[in-house]
């Protein structure tokens, strides 16, 4: 059995850790997965869902965005703790194993809370609440509002633009903000020489990241939320 791997052109090598890049050549040399009993959930006589599971994920899509869009597309479910069961080889459900590399947090059985970012400034009266922000914002109804990272509070001024700060170590007011610096550390890690990065390796990331269905869009993709 073959499935669809992550293909890595020579445009984007230079954009990957040594270790990765190890990990998805071997993952494309070994492709024989170990035979299952009859009674698992995927197995010989379910190969349509074992094959599109292999291929998001090879695609870098997480259990849950999977498990959202196949319901969405297909009307199937599974849940997401059930594929990550077969990632991380619980019981005998071990040849998903070699696809582990394509998980944030790879090397971990369920992925971590991002840490809280301790902020050193004070709370002052003059920054304006998150809890004050209009709620057509909250529902994301419009496009053009943004989460980002912000040291103080020059950005809130001078541009005409409102800025809304989150609360002193409450970082998940901006969840959308962490995750994508997640998505962002996914591809490029900490102490990556950034001089070596090109426009095509990073346009390739960008297009990865915004072709990767979200939960909070109803499992559509930012591209296709934006097109509509």
């Amino acid at each position: 059995m073959r499935s669809d791997a992550i293909r890595i052109d020579k445009a984007t090598v230079a954009a990957i850790t040594a270790d990765r890049l190890t990990k998805a050549r071997r993952h494309q040399a070994n492709q024989q997965f170990r035979v299952l009993s009859t009674d698992e959930k995927i197995s010989n006589n379910d190969t349509w869902l074992t094959k599109y599971v292999i291929r998001k994920l090879g695609q870098d899509w997480s259990p849950e965005q999977i498990a959202g869009r196949l319901k969405l597309d297909h009307n199937r479910s599974i849940s997401p703790t059930t594929i990550y069961s077969w990632i991380f080889g619980f019981s005998r459900f071990r040849y998903l194993s070699c696809h582990l590399h394509h998980i944030r947090g790879g090397n971990r059985r369920s992925r971590l809370a991002l840490a809280n970012r301790k902020r050193r400034e004070e709370w002052k009266n003059t920054i304006r609440s998150i809890g004050v922000r209009p709620a057509n914002v909250d529902k994301r109804a419009t496009i053009g509002h943004f989460e980002g990272d912000s040291r103080d509070n020059k950005a809130n001024g001078g541009k005409g633009v409102k800025v809304y700060f989150c609360h002193p170590y409450h970082s998940w007011e901006r969840g959308s903000n962490e995750n994508t610096n997640g998505l962002l550390r996914f591809y490029f890690p900490k102490k990556m020489d950034f001089g070596e990065l090109t426009q095509s390796q990073l346009d390739w990331a960008v297009d990865r990241i915004n072709n990767r269905p979200r939960k909070r869009l109803g499992y559509r993709t930012p591209k296709r939320a934006h097109e509509a």
